[in-house]
């Protein structure tokens, strides 16, 4: 079992909106594209190239029309979301090739339990991942901010309060909550 008994009915109860169901559609996408594809990532920032991203932009539910003359990968929001999602779920891991490239690949294990997953399950597995281990780092961004994930990041610049304490972030104990 994946979840605690008591997740796992709270999951089960849940129905997936035509707004999730085109969210995990995107996801199977960029994960069934990287499966075809891996592809060597930038030294620097651990990013694909913009050839291989933009196929995949192409492929997404609501692709992304950039207007720009040299559009980079950074500029494809929703996949940089994706290839987020990817790297803190654990379903798209970083490998060094042969050569001593880094490529990114799918994990294949988890990619097997991905499949065996229902949409809810996979809905709430990427939820927990991005809350709990989504780092703009992952990526190749920075927040600079103390707690580099994005929502918790984005909380600490423009929240007053913690999110999941209601507690001010002015409060002398908050900052010990959030380790």
């Amino acid at each position: 079992m994946l979840f605690e008994p008591k997740t796992a009915e709270a999951i089960a109860a849940f129905t997936l909106s035509d707004h999730h169901q085109v969210f995990l559609r995107d996801v199977n996408v960029f994960l069934d594209y990287l499966v075809k594809n891996p592809v060597q990532v930038s030294k620097s920032k651990n990013l694909p190239p913009v050839k291989w991203a933009e196929p995949l932009n192409s492929l997404l539910y609501s692709p992304e029309v950039l207007t720009l003359k040299r559009p980079m990968t950074t500029n494809y929001a929703r996949l940089m979301g994706l290839l987020l999602l990817g790297r803190s779920s654990g379903l798209a891991a970083l490998r060094p090739d042969s050569r001593g490239n880094t490529v990114l690949h799918i994990n294949g294990a988890l990619y097997q339990q991905w499949q065996g997953m229902n949409g809810a399950e996979r809905y709430f597995s990427l939820l927990e991942a991005w809350i709990n281990r989504g780092y703009a780092m992952s990526v190749g961004e920075r927040i600079n901010t103390i707690d580099n994930r994005f929502l918790p990041g984005f909380m600490m610049r423009y929240g007053d309060t913690d999110l999941w304490q209601g507690k001010a972030a002015r409060d002398p104990g908050f900052w010990l909550r959030r380790g």
